[in-house]
């Protein structure tokens, strides 16, 4: 093998690295399937808990434009994804949800991970990029009120502290005082978290705790598909590596012709 063939499997073999990248971590939203029953307004009867979606990254609370996912109609047999961009300083994001008639309630989710002796978030892609092997599922469960009894609810989940210590899923969860053991790593408020780096234990406080029994309604998974992917620009730049190599041995050739 000459040289020239040398350099040229060097240079697609580099390009080929450069531009196969681990896909983007992912974000699910699956609803239960499951119908409610409010013991609030039993004229409502039963309803699926329909509604819609909107997804932002966001930067300590701050959400940031435009969403992953805006106002998107999800029904109760089906599910939406979307990715979790990298590098960009992402490190919590908001989920808000509103409930579909007649229950019309409202529910914000913020996803963050803070490491051990650490109150400031950590960018949330790559700590999941970093911690979960391929195709491993962080789930949780997505719980909210569809019985008419609390009109607006926000709950903070700490991933690493549910990764840490799973619970198996429940239909109803009692809150106290923003708190429940069965949901470690979940925080609940009336109002909206706020961020406060300086607090202790916590970086996200509200000043309204929830106090009161929410119900799952959907499960939340976050994880990395399996394998590398070659993205559109990586092809695009191996296709040219191959054009230049290709000029240049055709170059070559020519030359002693032309001498």
């Amino acid at each position: 093998m000459n040289k020239l063939a040398k350099c040229i499997l060097v240079m697609i073999a580099v390009t080929v690295v450069l531009t196969a990248t681990a896909e983007a971590a992912k974000w699910r939203f699956r609803p239960t399937g499951r119908g409610y029953s409010s013991p609030t307004h039993p004229e409502w009867g039963v309803y699926e808990g329909n509604g819609w979606l909107t997804v932002w990254p966001t930067i300590n609370c701050n959400r940031q434009e435009p969403p992953l996912l805006r106002r998107q109609y999800i029904h109760w047999d089906d599910e939406l994804e979307g990715t979790i961009p990298r590098g960009k300083g992402y490190n919590d994001y908001t989920a808000y949800f509103e409930w579909d008639y007649p229950c019309k309630n409202k529910a914000w989710y913020k996803l963050y991970v803070c490491k051990d002796g650490e109150l400031k978030p950590v960018p949330l892609a790559e700590w999941i990029d970093g911690n979960l092997p391929p195709r491993e599922f962080i789930t949780l469960p997505s719980v909210g009120d569809p019985s008419g009894t609390i009109p607006e609810v926000h709950v903070a989940v700490n991933l690493r502290l549910w990764r840490e210590n799973p619970r198996p899923t429940q239909d109803s969860y009692d809150i106290q005082n923003g708190v429940c053991p069965d949901l470690p790593g979940y925080r609940f408020g009336i109002t909206e978290f706020k961020f406060l780096p300086d607090e202790v234990c916590h970086p996200f406080v509200t000043d309204n705790p929830l106090t009161g029994t929410l119900y799952r309604h959907a499960d939340v998974a976050v994880y990395v598909p399996e394998g590398p992917t070659v993205s559109q620009w990586g092809l695009i730049l191996m296709a040219l590596v191959l054009l230049t190599a290709g000029a240049i041995v055709i170059a070559r050739r020519r030359r002693p012709a032309e001498a």
